[in-house]
């Protein structure tokens, strides 16, 4: 039995061959990437208040 599995070898198939991937080619000129300019959030405003009148004197004081 161990002489025909030696035979056989195992299912799996060979790994492919892969190489070397070739890179930046000789003389070619390499370029820094485009640095774009940082984007703030600006500070919430706070909300306006409602100018609400409740009394007369504040509503002479408004009109005045």
């Amino acid at each position: 039995m161990p002489g025909i599995l030696v035979h056989i070898s195992t299912p799996a198939k060979p790994p492919k061959v892969r190489g070397k991937s070739p890179g930046w080619k000789k003389g070619k000129p390499r370029k820094r990437r485009i640095r774009y300019p940082m984007v703030k959030k600006s500070t919430p405003k706070p909300p306006k208040k409602n100018r609400t009148i409740c009394c007369l004197t504040d509503f002479l004081n408004f009109v005045a």
